[in-house]
């Protein structure tokens, strides 16, 4: 029972992100770098879901259900680093290429050094160690506190009267619950196995959230330049048309 329902919800969350994906493209206009960390958002989603797609009828495949989440996680700190400073942060910088170092060095041991069959989760702990979980949580805990720290930033900072401004608090929100949900399921995950049920179910929860925000986020943004800095107020003179 549970398979079928997370095939449907697999299936369902392809379609939209594969919508989501073509209408980011072609609609999303003048800002160059939120477009791309967006269409990178949705391809990691899309990913995920084709992936666990097939792997729910062919088997779990380490290589194609583990690369989505480095992904996800880097756009979902960018997406916050962009909106409130305009600018990806070094901070953001580092721990993003040490994320994508790190899943491709794994890949690359694993793979050709010291060889272990895909099959297999690395987060199996006859495979790694129990050491690897607290690696994993310590990896949860620094995404969750870089990425609320940059939300709260942005919050704390700007006039809250501003017209501009309330759209874009409203839809950010979305993606710090998401954060959150993904910081519990990442636990979850951790200390109950990478195939643990209801991490699945919290994750694409979190996916079709955010998927969806991204579908109706605010219009302005489609035809704008969004200027947002720390140092200045986001005002209407920011928006240029």
């Amino acid at each position: 029972m549970g398979f079928n329902i997370l095939v449907h919800i697999y299936s369902a969350l392809f379609v939209v992100s594969l919508i989501v994906l073509f209408e980011l493209i072609f609609v999303l206009k003048k800002n160059k770098s939120l477009k791309t960390i967006l269409i990178g958002y949705s391809s990691g989603v899309l990913w995920y879901s084709a992936s666990h797609l097939y792997c729910s009828y062919y088997g779990y495949n380490r290589i194609l259900l583990e690369l989505p989440f480095p992904l996800l996680s880097i756009c979902f700190m960018t997406f916050f680093s962009t909106l409130c400073y305009n600018k990806v942060k070094s901070y953001v910088v580092v721990f993003s290429a040490i994320s994508l170092i790190n899943y491709f060095v794994f890949v690359v041991y694993y793979l050709f050094i010291k060889p272990v069959d895909t099959g297999i989760p690395l987060s199996d702990e006859n495979v790694l160690g129990g050491y690897v979980s607290y690696i994993k949580l310590g990896y949860m805990i620094a995404f969750l506190i870089i990425s609320g720290s940059l939300y709260f930033k942005m919050q704390s900072k700007y006039q809250a009267d501003n017209i501009y401004f309330k759209r874009i608090k409203s839809w950010a929100c979305f993606f710090i619950v998401g954060v959150i949900i993904i910081f519990i399921s990442g636990v979850n995950r951790v200390f109950n196995g990478y195939n643990n049920e209801i991490s699945r179910y919290l994750n694409s929860l979190v996916l079709f959230l955010t998927i969806l925000a991204l579908l109706f986020r605010p219009k302005f943004l489609n035809t704008s330049k969004l200027s947002i800095s720390l140092s200045n107020y986001f005002t209407k003179n920011l928006i240029q048309k």
